[in-house]
């Protein structure tokens, strides 16, 4: 049980590059929504995805660790696709929220 737990811990900290992705997300993030330029938009758009990628490795490292081997593959496999799938309604949802 105390390995289980070690390892997931491992995945998610041990470099240091979770944290630093969440923290350098959050800044720009709210860098970008104070932006009134298109360059700020962009330069601060571009500054979000990298930690956005380093997120989603991290994520996927870590997502393995949750299911027994014998269904690892097949329980990973599902839940990224459904992401993949979900993200099909993220923009709908966003004009849902954002219309006046």
């Amino acid at each position: 049980m105390h390995s289980r737990f070690c390892r997931e811990t491992i995945a998610l900290s041990e470099s240091g590059s979770s944290p630093g992705a969440a923290l350098a997300l959050a800044s720009f993030g709210l860098l970008l929504s104070q932006q009134r330029s298109a360059l700020g938009l962009i330069v601060f758009g571009l500054l979000i995805a990298f930690p956005n990628t380093i997120l989603a490795y991290s994520l996927h490292a870590y997502q393995s660790e949750l299911y027994p081997t014998r269904i690892r593959a097949r329980a990973v496999g599902f839940t990224y696709s459904w992401s993949r799938f979900s993200t099909i309604f993220v923009d709908f949802f966003i004009v849902l929220f954002l219309r006046p």
